[in-house]
């Protein structure tokens, strides 16, 4: 049987002897026990199973928010310091823990961009930012996100009426009047929070506050209105002033008429 092999592979014979056909050798033995489990340890398996194994909540406790910043390594333990060399688990572990951090920070970083809400149904709001808002009447008890407030990117509509000197002066826009020249003869606008240019910062701060079916009215400084109040600005073409100069405090009725993308 051997000979009739041999005989039909020639070229498989002489690269093969018998001697090493047969079983392999101690050498072979020892260079595959060692070769096989290391490359296990260097595969991504591996690698990523052990870095997860290695974040404990008693370690990234050690990595607070005020740790970040241009010394955030200094949050790192001691004991964690990486070995001389090539990468080691304490680098993963420590990359792992550090991007954590970041990602909390950012987290509440865009809590805080949001305005705080009063905490009875009807008052007025003072933002930081020195937008005055009054809630006049409560919108719905839901809590789902198509229910509010809206957030950045929301597509909602709008039920709006921009004054200046007062709520009862002169109108210069309206959703009215921008509604009724479209084919839909809506009161109301459709309008992307924070992304549409349409619309001053004052009247995205105010509707991060309210909820779907809530009216309430609010008072624009300068810095919130279009280009920051630093030059004059067009009334609608429909409305009874034309021109609003620089530097003008507006007042707003408005609605929050729907959430049709949260």
């Amino acid at each position: 049987m051997k000979r009739r092999f041999q005989s039909a592979c020639p070229a498989r014979a002489a690269t093969h002897p018998p001697s090493l056909a047969r079983r392999p050798s101690s050498v072979a033995v020892a260079i595959a026990l060692i070769a096989v489990p290391a490359t296990y340890m260097l595969s991504p398996v591996f690698v990523a199973t052990n870095a997860c194994q290695s974040v404990r909540p008693r370690r990234a406790a050690a990595v607070t928010l005020a740790d970040l910043g241009p010394t955030a390594s200094s949050a790192i333990d001691a004991t964690d310091a990486p070995a001389e060399g090539a990468p080691t688990m304490h680098d993963r572990r420590s990359a792992l823990r550090i991007l954590a951090a970041l990602a909390a920070t950012a987290a509440a970083l865009e809590v805080e961009s949001e305005p705080s809400f009063a905490l009875d149904p009807l008052g007025t709001i003072t933002t930081k930012s020195g937008l005055v808002y009054e809630r006049l009447v409560p919108g719905t008890e839901g809590t789902s996100r198509r229910d509010g407030p809206p957030r950045f990117a929301s597509r909602v509509w709008v039920r709006y009426t921009a004054h200046v000197d007062g709520f009862d002066g002169p109108v210069f826009d309206s959703s009215s009047f921008r509604g009724m020249r479209r084919p839909s003869k809506n009161d109301y606008v459709e309008l992307t929070v924070s992304v549409d240019p349409g619309y001053p910062d004052g009247m995205y701060q105010a509707l991060k506050l309210m909820k779907v079916g809530e009216k309430g009215r609010f008072v624009i400084p300068p810095e919130l209105s279009y280009a920051e109040g630093k030059i004059a600005f067009d009334g609608d073409q429909d409305a009874t002033v034309k021109k609003v100069d620089k530097n003008t405090t507006t007042y707003y009725d408005v609605e929050l008429v729907n959430i049709i993308r949260p």
